[in-house]
């Protein structure tokens, strides 16, 4: 071979050489393009990713060139490509991950790949209340300085909207963009509303009484089924499930009077069903959570929930009529005699606008179903073929009905269909 051929030969080993070791590189540019810093969040009643957005925009502000997207979508190619990742993590029910990241903790975190070139912020979200305090946060952080990667800083965990946490977070940012002042979240300003009705949804009811509240909201703004209102009155904040469409000018809740063993009754639950009269102002402001909202795609669904969890899901139920898809409300309360909540509302509508089935916990009946979880078991081959034609769930309500609903799903369903139902967007929860 002459010295001309054996240069080429040569020259073309090295190219090969080349291109084999630079795939791996190629590839991860490939999949992501630019975007070396991600902003992700997971998300249960939009609070995560409203800071999450908030973060991805002080980041591009920065000059960064930083993309954003929910956890369950993340991918093991987005974080090969990716060297800092900014983190906001809610832990919801039980110490869990929320329904939209259920599916990535239970598939990508047991065999993730290694991530030695990654370092990333966390802030974590929850409630000190509850005996798992962000949890789920801490499993990530565990799992990823298990990868390899390695912390910017201390994470946050934020102890149910801590403002001094916050202000760590903010001042997080601000170090590593030179932005101190953080562009907003897109949280609604603080409106004055105005009690306009309150009536008792179950007088005489074994229960505390509970009350349809309609409040005048002109300045509102739009809201959509699924969305929570926030109320402020004399230093105190509370949510609530929104319970009508935005299209009114009257906002709806549905409110129970909270009695503490001490006898002394919750302060916002008390003003609004007892002290407030018509006419009192407070100030409110929308939490929009598209995470509970209906899926895009029209299509039937399933309702379950108990007490006032009936308010967020009397909203979709509104909305499902105006797509004309028929619904399956599933309700339980405590008293067969007093507590058929807005019977006069929903008894009128059709079977084919909904299914409407009741269950109450005192019941003297020995074979009626006690509670939502029982309906289901009792109507197992009904709730397949509601499935089987595409419908969604949304569970509304206590925190022990939630977790007993999700165990009977799982059962009847099986434990991987639900996690891909919570992953496409087809099952989701608000419960508390």
């Amino acid at each position: 071979m002459s010295s001309t051929a054996w240069a080429l030969a040569a020259s073309l080993l090295w190219l090969a050489a080349t291109c084999y070791w630079l795939r791996p590189l190629w590839r991860r540019q490939q999949t992501t393009g630019e975007h070396q810093t991600l902003v992700v969040w997971a998300s249960q009643t939009g609070q995560a990713e409203r800071l999450g957005r908030q973060a991805l925009r002080a980041l591009q502000a920065a000059g960064q060139p930083a993309a954003g997207l929910p956890l369950g979508r993340l991918t093991p190619a987005h974080l090969l490509a990716c060297r800092q990742l900014w983190l906001v993590a809610s832990t919801y029910g039980d110490g869990q991950a929320p329904d939209s990241a259920q599916a990535f903790e239970h598939r990508l975190m047991p065999q993730g790949p290694a991530l030695p070139e990654l370092s990333f912020a966390l802030l974590g979200l929850g409630d000190s209340q509850y005996p798992h305090f962000c949890a789920f946060a801490k499993r990530l952080e565990s799992w990823l300085r298990d990868k390899g990667a390695q912390p910017l800083q201390d994470s946050i965990y934020l102890d149910n909207q801590d403002p001094d946490g916050l202000v760590r977070w903010h001042a997080s940012l601000a170090q590593h963009t030179g932005i101190h002042a953080l562009p907003e979240t897109d949280e609604q300003p603080w409106q004055p509303v105005a009690l306009l009705s309150r009536s008792a949804l179950n007088p005489g009811s074994p229960s505390l009484t509970a009350y349809h509240l309609s409040l005048q909201a002109d300045g509102l703004g739009p809201w959509q089924a699924g969305d929570l209102l926030e109320l402020q009155h004399a230093g105190q904040r509370r949510l609530y499930s929104i319970a009508n469409l935005g299209s009114s000018k009257q906002v709806e809740l549905l409110v129970r009077h909270v009695m503490k063993e001490d006898g002394s009754q919750g302060l916002m639950s008390g003003w609004l069903c007892q002290q407030a009269a018509p006419g009192e102002q407070l100030e409110a402001r929308v939490h929009h959570n598209p995470s509970f909202a209906l899926p895009e795609s029209p299509a039937p669904s399933i309702l379950i929930g108990s007490g006032t969890g009936l308010a967020g899901l009397r909203a979709l139920l509104q909305e499902q009529l105006q797509r004309g898809q028929p619904s399956w409300l599933l309700f339980g309360e405590r008293s067969p005699e007093h507590d058929r909540w807005l019977a006069s509302e929903l008894d009128q509508l059709t079977p084919q606008q909904v299914l409407l089935q009741r269950c109450f916990s005192r019941n003297g009946a020995a074979d009626a179903p006690r509670y939502v979880q029982d309906m289901l078991r009792d109507h197992s081959e009904q709730l397949h073929d509601w499935i089987s034609v595409g419908a969604s769930i949304r569970v509304c309500g206590s925190m022990a009905m939630g977790q007993a609903v999700d165990s009977i799903l799982q059962g009847l369903l099986g434990a991987a269909a639900i996690k891909q139902m919570a992953a496409d967007g087809r099952y989701r929860r608000d419960i508390y």
